[in-house]
């Protein structure tokens, strides 16, 4: 079955959600920095970033703790999967 355009906002699939997961880091970027200068990332433990759609910040959660282990959850597989390359 072949997602819709608006199919792929809450759960992204195949190249369209691709395609879609750039666009909300782009979009969510500024974002993301602001919320990540609010709190210290512990230097060990366990996070989990619940919803982590393309990775970008688990990505950026490892270079703030390369020894804390950082889970991702997201509903998309297309979402764990476009993660992966980029740990």
């Amino acid at each position: 079955m072949v997602a819709s355009f608006t199919d792929n906002f809450g759960h992204p699939r195949g190249f369209l959600g691709r395609l879609m997961l750039v666009a909300m880091e782009r979009e969510r970027l500024p974002m993301a920095k602001w919320a990540f200068s609010l709190f210290d990332v512990p230097q060990e433990g366990q996070i989990a970033d619940i919803g982590c759609g393309g990775g970008y910040n688990i990505k950026r959660l490892l270079q703030k703790s390369a020894a804390a282990k950082v889970w991702g959850l997201d509903i998309s597989e297309e979402s764990v999967r476009s993660t992966r390359p980029r740990l």
